[in-house]
């Protein structure tokens, strides 16, 4: 079975906000494969009191479903955020597998993301989950994983490649590639 394993980033593609955007075309090193979504980045507003103040402020678990207040504008807590794949020309894009889930929980192994679903108890899942997530200053769950197993990586025999998955509100994207980074951005590229 693949296995998702989350990326170490200090976001989390919004759930609340179905605006997940993929561009890829055939000449890549001129245009390189890129995702564009909106990012929670829950634990700016902590890390900056911490910062302007000089002590540590009291973890208040910020709702990850909390939609953004407009695209594009930067706010304590979400922003713009494109991936950019380095070699990524093989790129799909996919509906979500059913109303309640986004991917198919018989495809994807969920072991390695911790919290992965929230228990009856969701004012303890969300500290637990933003305590983690200050502990290590990387999200539990981003929603952007490497995909180990890949079923798509071996059916093209592309060794030398890594499946990347970003999951969103009503669809995901996949690319193979050899590398990727991201950066914040403030409005969308003028290709889109």
């Amino acid at each position: 079975m693949q296995r998702l394993n989350p990326l170490k980033v200090p976001w989390q593609v919004s759930p609340a906000t179905p605006f997940l955007r993929l561009l890829a075309g055939e000449v890549h090193r001129v245009h390189p494969t890129q995702v564009v979504f909106v990012a929670n980045f829950g634990l700016r507003a902590e890390r900056t009191a911490h910062q302007e103040f000089g002590f540590p402020t009291t973890v208040q678990a910020v709702n990850p479903y909390q939609p953004p207040c407009e695209l594009g504008k930067k706010s304590q807590t979400h922003s713009l955020v494109r991936i950019e794949f380095q070699s990524g020309i093989w790129a799909r894009m996919s509906p979500a597998y059913s109303e309640r889930e986004v991917l198919d929980p018989q495809e994807f192994d969920t072991t390695l993301i911790p919290y992965s679903s929230p228990p009856s108890d969701v004012g303890s899942w969300l500290r637990d989950f933003q305590s983690l997530w200050m502990k290590s200053g990387n999200c539990p769950d981003p929603c952007a994983y490497m995909v180990e197993s890949s079923q798509w990586v071996n059916r093209l025999a592309l060794h030398d490649f890594k499946h990347f998955l970003i999951q969103g509100h009503d669809a995901y994207a996949e690319v193979l590639a050899r590398g990727w980074k991201w950066e914040e951005i403030q409005k969308l590229p003028e290709e889109w």
